[in-house]
């Protein structure tokens, strides 16, 4: 080979080279992340309480308190300089800080947090927050940096209406809302770029934002809506991060020495949603008291969930306000046969189980129960109904929905949402409206609302949680890990203490 045409070979050679070395490295600028399903919107003024849209929103928005302290239970400052309930414990004072500044350029006032919750709760939004919002009968500005919030009555979750994502009321204004609900500004580390429905959304990183690490400029969450898909993207390099991985997928991830498996505890809450009130066979509280002692929690989290999970005994997330670590309650199958002998039951009488696909692998923990309450004297029989089908049966009382249901309760740190929605008789999803001391079940549930004293309310708790013990309206099951993994290009860790996928900006790039 002559010079020339050695030269001319080294040159091809080299461009060759670093083209597929590009190609296999892929874009180091650029985070590829799978989300499990394509969100219903992206607007945050129609937010949809989902493990889905949360990272997107989070990403682009900033909230006035952040998510909570899981020792105080107290929700951090995010765009608030300080918040404090007055002395008519009625009204609570916030002041924001200054200088945080949309991704247009305009400054986020209170004038922008007054629009957002309006906006959350005008009812063509359908926003999940609604609800806890609707107890503001009034906000008052008093400088652009100051603002009232004014409740019927004292409140005691009114930290959870400053969890909203916070919307630029000046733009919604200037594009309106059509605009707005596909291309959402906010004021978060990392603006909105792009969508592509059932495909994949993309956001770029703010200079100069103080929560930017500017480690990669773009995050591309792309919708994957199979497990196994998931899996072998992250194996081949498609993704960089996955989550809500299966326990059983972990030792196969294990085995690739590129990725990295990790497991966050989170605060989860799997339970028996018994109806009492619906069906006289379980009215005597003996029978559900058999069933709570005839179930072993852990082995279920054991060989289930590999031991990804944790027991639970009372009727509230780990790490929520009311909490007792200390509350066990005895896998005892002789305890659990005694208690069915001296109760209303006869044998042979079929209670049916539902199970639906909101649980992971229901339909093996819906058999491991029936086998364990087979055990102790029990005809458990098995039904599985659409999830959709099922809300709705359970929402209007219907008996389809069966004598007792596998179910899983949105993780909420304040324990008002659940007790309101499942405790209180007049609630949709309360089905032991009738219980021996209903009447004060409710009232404790009423003044724990408007207890903003911490250690006061935690009593008034106590004793709602020691009524349901004695005679329990929902049996608890567990709580499970959260279980996710990433490849050797990035480095993360999941945030304690919350069910969702938050703070991307953490996500760091290793050298």
């Amino acid at each position: 080979m002559n010079k020339k045409s050695f030269y001319r070979f080294y040159v091809v050679f080299l461009i060759s080279f670093f083209y597929f070395a590009t190609c296999f490295a892929g874009n180091q600028d650029e985070i590829k992340i799978a989300l499990n399903a394509d969100p219903e919107t992206i607007n945050i003024l129609e937010y949809k309480t989902s493990r889905v849209l949360t990272p997107i929103v989070d990403a682009i928005h900033q909230r006035v308190l952040g998510d909570p302290d899981v020792k105080t239970g107290m929700r951090k400052l995010e765009l608030a300089e300080s918040v404090k309930v007055m002395e008519n414990k009625k009204d609570v004072l916030l002041k924001l800080k200054k200088g945080v500044k949309f991704h247009t350029g305009d400054p986020l006032t209170v004038h922008d947090v007054k629009f957002t919750i309006e906006q959350c709760q005008d009812p063509r939004n359908a926003n999940t927050f609604a609800g806890t919002l609707d107890e503001i009968e009034s906000m008052e500005i008093v400088d652009d940096y100051t603002l009232i919030f004014h409740f019927y009555e004292p409140f005691a979750p009114w930290q959870d209406v400053m969890r909203v994502e916070i919307a630029s009321k000046k733009y919604y204004e200037k594009v309106g809302r059509k605009v707005f609900r596909k291309n959402p500004v906010g004021s978060g580390p990392f603006r909105f770029v792009k969508r592509k429905i059932g495909e994949y959304i993309i956001l770029e990183g703010v200079e100069n934002h103080p929560d930017y690490n500017g480690e990669f400029k773009r995050i591309k969450l792309m919708i994957v809506t199979d497990p196994v898909t998931r899996v072998n993207m992250l194996k081949t390099g498609e993704v960089d991060l996955i989550y809500e991985i299966l326990p059983h997928q972990i030792k196969e991830l294990k085995g690739y020495k590129k990725l990295t498996v990790k497991s966050a505890e989170i605060p989860s809450l799997y339970y028996l949603s018994i109806k009492p009130s619906l069906f006289p066979v379980i009215k005597d509280k003996n029978v559900r008291l058999a069933i709570t002692h005839g179930i072993s929690r852990q082995e279920i989290v054991d060989r289930i969930y590999q031991k990804q999970g944790y027991p639970l005994y009372m009727w509230a997330n780990k790490g929520e306000l009311g909490y007792d670590p200390k509350t066990v309650i005895e896998y005892n199958p002789q305890k659990a046969r005694d208690l069915l002998k001296k109760s209303s039951y006869k044998p042979g009488t079929p209670i049916y189980l539902t199970y639906t696909s909101a649980m992971p692998n229901s339909s093996i923990v819906a058999l491991m129960i029936q086998h364990y309450l087979k055990n102790i004297g029990m005809t458990v029989k098995l039904q599985q109904i659409e999830y959709g089908a099922y809300l709705t049966y359970a929402r209007d009382g219907d008996k389809r929905s069966g004598h007792m249901a596998l179910s899983v309760f949105t993780t909420v740190l304040d324990p008002q949402v659940r007790l309101m929605m499942s405790m209180i008789s007049d609630a949709a999803y309360c089905y032991y409206k009738d219980r021996p001391n209903q009447k004060k079940m409710d009232d404790l549930i009423l003044a724990q609302a408007a207890e903003t004293d911490p250690k006061k309310r935690l009593k008034i708790l106590a004793e709602i949680h020691q009524i349901n013990y004695e005679d329990p309206g929902n049996i608890t099951l567990y709580g499970l890990n959260l279980i996710y993994a990433m490849n050797n290009k990035i480095k993360y860790s999941w945030k304690g203490g919350s069910p969702y996928l938050r703070d991307l900006y953490r996500i760091k790039l290793n050298k």
